[in-house]
């Protein structure tokens, strides 16, 4: 049985070199396991998310959370009518906090489940607060841990 270390050449040499990750992260940063797990993330899951967030501290974390997992960001938006103007862009869900500067998130949640793209609401809001109707979606309190928002991505996508 070959030991970590030889596997993580072998996958190194014969796949990495094609992925997606420039070669000076891959080979100069010293990170093998963690370019080996976000790649193989990648190719596993291909989860393309939207973030909602209006902090901007927050939304960095959450981005890091889901890109270090190997999924992908495909926008980061801070207002309701920044993310209308995303609806369009391919993604497989959607992580959603409630209370933003213009207004609460209800209205991009309601357009999601009609068009059937899973999404959970990531709020320090109290659950309560969600209208009856969109309950179905999962519930992350802030302030959150990171397995919490990996465990709920595998739930609302499932293989994600």
């Amino acid at each position: 049985m070959k030991g970590f270390a030889e596997i993580a050449t072998v996958l190194d040499r014969n796949f990495l070199a094609r992925s997606p990750f420039p070669a000076s992260y891959r080979v100069a940063s010293g990170q093998g396991l963690r370019v080996i797990k976000m790649w193989v993330g990648r190719w596993r899951r291909g989860v393309r998310v939207l973030i909602l967030e209006d902090d901007p501290l927050i939304a960095l974390d959450l981005q890091a959370i889901l890109e270090n997992d190997g999924h992908e960001v495909v926008s980061v938006c801070d207002s309701l009518a920044e993310a209308r103007g995303h609806l369009e862009d391919g993604f497989d869900c959607a992580l959603l906090d409630i209370d933003l500067v213009d207004g609460k998130s209800f209205g991009v949640a309601t357009v999601l489940m009609e068009r059937h793209i899973p999404f959970a609401f990531v709020s320090a809001s109290h659950p309560g607060e969600v209208p009856d109707t969109l309950r179905v979606a999962s519930f992350i309190a802030k302030p959150f841990e990171e397995e919490a928002i990996l465990r709920s991505l595998e739930e609302v996508v499932p293989g994600g």
